[in-house]
């Protein structure tokens, strides 16, 4: 597959995937103890797709950016 072909397909599944698929509430748990408390706290999340786990981050308080091709 050619990489325009492959970023299509990608795209496509992105549409849906926000809507079927949110960030787990047990691995947000994990990574909010990981870093600690939000004060202060920036976070990159890259190739971070449809945003579901920096959305989730952003409401326990943390600033988060990110990055995704698409």
């Amino acid at each position: 597959m050619s990489a325009r072909r492959d970023i299509g397909k990608y795209a496509e599944q992105a549409r849906s995937y926000d809507r079927t698929r949110g960030a787990s509430p047990t691995l947000v748990r994990l990574l909010a103890r990981f870093f600690g408390p939000p004060d202060h706290r920036v976070l990159l999340d890259i190739a971070g797709g449809t945003g579901n786990y920096g959305q989730a981050m952003r409401a326990r308080g943390f600033r988060v950016f990110v990055l995704d091709a698409e």
